[in-house]
This record gives structure tokens, sequence and C-alpha cells, in this order.
């Protein structure tokens, strides 16, 4: 886990909270157990967007193989899983509106038109070992 730390930390150039033996659950398999969960947060960057951030992410990490049938996207995130021999890796990356930021409770997310420095990320590594 601090190998994935530091090598996220370095692809993004934020610092990342750790927490060991957190509660993990497979969302593919169903299977629950413990690992590790890595959190880093990001407001008011305008670089940043979570598409880069992903793919900042698993261009780091070396020797994991990405598993489709983890993949999801939406309006205010993406989310991916990665194995390595036993183990598997979640990623995810999503925004909220920064604090002081509204947007309409009655429109879509997207309807709100915020640009990134109006956005608050945060990114979630989950690692476990089978």
């Amino acid at each position: 886990c601090q190998t994935i730390r530091e090598v996220a930390s370095q692809s993004v150039a934020l610092p990342f909270d750790m927490q060991t033996n957190a509660p993990f659950t497979d969302p593919v398999s169903g299977e629950t157990g413990a690992g590790c969960t890595l959190t880093a947060n990001n407001t008011h960057d305008q670089t940043f967007d979570q598409a880069t951030i992903m793919s900042l992410l698993l261009n780091s990490f070396q020797g994991w193989e990405v598993q489709t049938a983890y993949q999801a996207d939406g309006p205010t995130g993406t989310a991916t899983g990665l194995t390595r021999d036993m183990a598997l890796m979640l990623v995810s990356v999503n925004w909220m509106p920064a604090p002081g930021i509204e947007c309409p409770a009655d429109q879509p997310i997207s309807a709100c038109n915020l640009t990134p420095e109006q956005k608050s990320y945060t990114i979630q590594i989950q690692v476990a070992q089978k």
C-alpha cells in the first residue's frame, strides 16, 4: 500500500491519506474483506479533470492490468479496477460542486456548467489481496 501511495502521489502531485485494514468490497463478485484505502482531495485546480487524473494514475501503475468489468463513467466521475497477481485495485475519481457553489436541484448536474475551479475532486484507491 505504501508503494502504491507513493506512486499515486507522484503521478497526480497530491498527498494521499492512507487507511490500513479498511473494509473492502469487490463490486463485481460481492466478496468482502479488508484492504487499504488511499484518498486525496483537490479543489480549485484548473488543470484537473476526471479523465486526466484517471489517465495519470493508470499510466503510473506499471504491471497492473485494467479489468473492463470494473469500468464505470458518469457526469461526476469515473472508476476502474486493476489486477496484479492476487490483488485487486479499485480506482475512482469523482467531483462535486466546491463549497459555496450552488447547482439547481431540479436539473441534472451536467446543466450546472461548472468550471474546473468550481469542482472539488476526490480520488480514492482501494487495494486488497485475495
